[in-house]
């Protein structure tokens, strides 16, 4: 696991590497690239596959849809929001267990 801003973030080896490698390198071209992917492609929503946008869409579902028709097989690439807002590129997951007794 790596540490980005203070907080775990899982990595390629965590998930046992092979294709989750290759969607760690895109997710990895996406953030070192963010502020020129915004700026050509202003909150659409971009496909990339090997460290490249193959597209760029208005919804995330058009992305995913049409990436595939273009004979991107699913799992080989990545749909992400261009903005620089961090909404568009992390989640927060809250946990409401609460445990009675041992």
């Amino acid at each position: 696991m790596k540490k980005k801003g203070g907080k775990t973030a899982l990595s390629a080896n965590d998930l046992g590497g092979g294709m989750w490698g290759d969607l760690e390198k895109n997710f990895d071209y996406y953030l070192a690239n963010l502020d020129d992917l915004a700026k050509k492609y202003d909150g659409k929503f971009i496909a990339l596959k090997d460290c490249k946008v193959i597209g760029a869409y208005e919804t995330m579902i058009e992305a995913v849809e049409l990436s595939e028709k273009q004979g991107h097989e699913l799992g080989t690439f990545i749909v992400q929001k261009a903005s620089t807002d961090p909404s568009a590129y992390t989640a927060t997951y809250f946990n409401n267990l609460i445990r009675i007794g041992d």
